[in-house]
């Protein structure tokens, strides 16, 4: 949950951009033991792969998923140390460093794991544009994140990156187009929905921020931050119901 940004509504607060809920590497599978659970196919650098490392990467990956990022990096790290190409877990530990607030260390894990999968690996790409835009440097986050899409060109969450670089760089128009774009490509990219409610209360859209905000809602109903969402939905659906009332027939 990266706290740089946050959207407003009064009093209210709530986290726009959780690196969590950001994207899974191909190693996320329930059994990466299972080469067949990684990919239709199995890669010679799969196989070469040793089960010390995914065990350790396993073990990374369900600290990370009970947000035990510290715990998580300490495990994707011995994944490193058991197999030193291990790029996804550079990745991961990437993630876990923007959910720590260490822009500098997430920026330098997303790119060795670039230069370790020879930049034919997008979600690095992506993790990288929300570094370097959480510290203001949007063309270099934009080049990033268009390089991420020329590989994977209909990765819903390549534009939800895309549209998080352009929103947090004061492109709103540019940054609704590519938050619908990722809608477009997974509906249920619940961050997308988040996202596109925050433009729409910049852009004064009371109405179009309440159907983004319940779109999130039927996605994500019982997360830790969807009770303040939904105090902040209600509060903005009482406000159209008050303006609607006083309004001539």
């Amino acid at each position: 949950m990266i706290r740089g940004h946050l959207i407003v509504f009064g009093c209210l607060t709530f986290i726009a951009l959780p690196a969590a809920n950001f994207g899974q590497s191909p190693f996320d599978a329930k059994n990466p033991a299972d080469a067949e659970s990684l990919a239709p196919t199995v890669s010679v650098r799969e196989l070469k792969i040793p089960e010390k490392a995914r065990s350790a990467f396993r073990k990374g990956v369900q600290r990370f998923d009970r947000q035990d990022w510290g715990g998580s990096i300490g495990e994707f790290q011995r994944a490193i140390s058991a197999y030193s190409e291990f790029y996804e877990a550079y990745y991961k530990i990437g993630l876990a460093k923007l959910e720590l607030q260490l822009g500098g260390d997430a920026e330098a894990a997303f790119r060795k794991c670039i230069e370790l999968s020879e930049g034919r690996f997008a979600p690095p790409m992506f993790g990288l544009g929300l570094a370097l835009a959480n510290g203001n440097r949007f063309d270099d986050a934009l080049d990033f994140v268009h390089a991420g899409l020329n590989l994977e060109p209909t990765s819903a969450r390549g534009y939800f990156a895309l549209a998080w670089v352009l929103y947090t760089a004061g492109r709103l128009v540019e940054a609704e187009q590519s938050a619908k774009q990722a809608v477009r490509y997974n509906p249920n990219l619940a961050m997308a929905h988040l996202l596109l409610a925050q433009v729409h209360r910049r852009q004064k859209d009371s109405a179009a921020m309440v159907e983004e905000l319940d779109a999130f809602l039927r996605i994500d109903p019982d997360s830790p931050r969807s009770r303040g969402i939904r105090a902040v939905r209600d509060e903005a659906a009482q406000g159209l119901r008050r303006t609607a009332a006083v309004l001539p027939e």
